[in-house]
């Protein structure tokens, strides 16, 4: 656990690099999930949820130094609402998105069915956040 109070220089930097890894992985699954929309919606859309919450945490690891080991993108987005302003389409983004829980990943009697419609939504959802990220950690991109 990292403690932002009066951090030096060389953790800053070692925050930064952190975060532009977390982003970098946030990037890499939704561009892996856009492949897979068609052929395989379900397995795309947990990596859309994956590019959500890596996304998120890359933020929250700047303000706070760590990120939650949680899949729970609202609880993340909730956590990064008392530092950073946050659009509506942003907010609707990841609540898209929230509904792609674990559970997603396994097999169930009572989950509907991700189609491949459903999947290009989820993505377009997650490459919003995505860029939103970026936005905020790499405006100069």
């Amino acid at each position: 656990m990292y403690c932002m109070r009066n951090p030096g220089r060389d953790f800053l930097l070692k925050i930064m690099d952190e975060s532009k890894q977390w982003l970098a992985f946030a990037q890499e699954d939704l561009l892996y999930g856009k492949m897979g929309i068609n052929s395989f919606p379900r397995a795309a859309s947990w990596s859309f949820q994956q590019a959500v919450e890596k996304s998120l945490k890359s933020l929250l690891l700047v303000i706070d130094g760590e990120v939650p080991r949680t899949h729970d993108v609202t609880y993340i987005l909730s956590l990064l609402r008392k530092h950073y302003k946050i659009s509506e389409d942003i907010v609707e983004a990841v609540l898209l998105i929230a509904e792609i829980t674990p559970s997603v990943r396994y097999p169930a009697d009572d989950l509907p069915e991700i189609t491949a419609q459903l999947a290009k939504d989820y993505y377009q959802a997650a490459e919003k956040v995505v860029k939103w990220g970026l936005m905020l950690l790499l405006p100069d991109r």
